[in-house]
């Protein structure tokens, strides 16, 4: 059987794609692991709500009531 050259390039440049898509995905997957091992739950003492907060500070805001809580 004969390859075209053609072929040759098209099959290369196939597998060039899927090997860059899953690098892409893999990434995104470390970071996403990354993000959610940072993140801290925290619960308002006001109106009871929990929820995650990422961002590495003392303090943090409530997306229901807007008070401010100190993470621990």
């Amino acid at each position: 059987m004969r390859l075209d050259i053609g072929l040759l390039f098209v099959l290369f440049f196939c597998f060039e794609l899927i090997i860059v898509f899953a690098n892409i995905q893999f990434e995104n997957y470390s970071f996403l692991k990354r993000r959610i091992a940072k993140a801290k739950i925290v619960k308002c003492e006001v109106c009871s709500y929990v929820y995650f907060n990422s961002a590495i500070t003392v303090y943090s805001k409530c997306p229901i009531c807007q008070s401010i809580a100190k993470t621990t």
